[in-house]
């Protein structure tokens, strides 16, 4: 009897880890092949090979999304698809959509050709990164595919490099916790824009081609801003933002392109330094540190109604008349708690400056026409 409970006891023991392991392994791999996934539990989904794909509905993937090579890879439901580890879509022919999805890992897109990518609505737990995409369709000119994605949760940064697309690349709205950066990408017909975003680290924009404009605009943005070596056909808008950092904006270069600078609240320097631009435009700015002006190439330089919490520098500026009587540098209605210096510029026509405060001090400004008001003697 005693042998018989001990060899029940054990066979139940045995049994039972059985069930046990049983059901932890009910998940599987699955193979996604022009198909809609609606429901369902599964450890990793793979497509692959010309395939494309559909997940929605109450969906949950233990593991990992991997694309290569597919065409369409959709994940769209009206309530969570639940993602624990991560999605990583590459050399895939189709649009991409991800919306409404929460992904414990990473997103990686990697070489994807040809039609739209569109990121919205998720909670991403690491990185999202997008690296060498081509959203552009080549036989059908132009295409206006795009880059969009809105309003994400992104615990980790956000890094779009050398991407070509054909429309807009768009981030709005997002709440990013790490780090925002765009380096190397391409707009062939319109632009870049960066809206209404949460930024906890830092944002930079070096070296980017767009079309026709780069707008940031109405973010709240926690680092530093670094807008470097970028090339537009139209204008560069930075306005309505809040940086707790400092920006500097640099080494641009195109003499028909405006610069518009405007009520921004910056927590710490605002440099505007070695550019080649038509008029640099700067007006209604808070900068709780330093304003610096520094070693630009322009037709007009207006500066109108900024407040720096410390020295504010207008200096080795060299603006060109790009007409009869044009304005070269009119300094208007700014505020510095330390000083104004406006130094060692060269201007080829006019130098105006009113109702500043203190009055600008500074010398060898070298100015082909007039000197006016405060300014009259620098």
């Amino acid at each position: 009897m005693k042998s018989f409970t001990l060899l029940t006891i054990s066979s139940l023991l045995i049994l039972s880890s059985i069930g046990m392991f049983q059901e932890a392994s009910a998940s599987s791999n699955k193979i996604c092949e022009n198909e809609i996934i609606a429901t369902g539990i599964f450890k990793n989904i793979k497509v692959v090979d010309g395939n494309s794909c559909t997940i929605t509905g109450d969906t949950i993937i233990e593991k990992n999304l991997i694309v290569n090579g597919a065409n369409d890879v959709i994940v769209d439901s009206s309530t969570p698809i639940t993602i624990g580890g991560n999605i990583k879509i590459e050399n895939s022919l189709g649009t991409i959509l991800i919306n409404n999805a929460e992904i414990n890992g990473n997103v990686k897109l990697l070489n994807n050709l040809e039609n739209d990518i569109l990121i919205n609505s998720n909670k991403i737990g690491k990185n999202l990164i997008l690296k060498t995409n081509t959203v552009d369709d080549v036989f059908d000119t132009p295409s206006y595919l795009k880059i969009h994605i809105r309003e994400n949760t992104i615990q980790g940064n956000v890094v779009l490099i050398d991407n070509v697309t054909d429309d807009d690349i768009l981030l709005h709205s997002n709440t990013i916790g790490g780090d925002t950066i765009l380096r190397d990408n391409t707009v062939q017909q319109n632009d870049i824009l960066l809206y209404s975003n949460i930024v906890s680290g830092n944002v930079q924009l070096i070296k980017n081609n767009a079309f026709s404009l780069i707008d940031v605009v109405e973010n709240t943005i926690l680092g530093n801003v670094n807008l470097k070596a970028n090339i537009v056909s139209d204008e560069y808008f930075i306005e309505n933002n809040t940086i707790e950092g400092r920006l500097l904006f640099s080494h641009h270069e195109n003499a028909l392109v405006d610069f518009q600078f405007g009520n921004n609240l910056i927590g710490h320097d605002l440099k505007i330094i070695k550019n080649s631009l038509n008029r640099i435009t700067v007006y209604s700015n808070d900068v709780k540190n330093n304003i610096v002006i520094q070693k630009n190439h322009s037709n007009s330089q207006f500066i109108l109604e900024n407040t720096s919490h410390e020295k504010f520098s207008i200096i080795k500026n060299t603006v060109n008349s790009d007409y009869t009587g044009s304005i070269g540098i009119y300094f208007n209605g700014n505020t510095s708690f330390d000083k104004i210096v406006i130094g060692k510029n060269v201007i080829e026509s006019d130098l105006l400056c009113s109702d500043n405060t203190p009055k600008p001090i500074g010398k060898k400004n070298i100015v082909s026409g007039s000197k006016s008001d405060q300014c009259s003697d620098l």
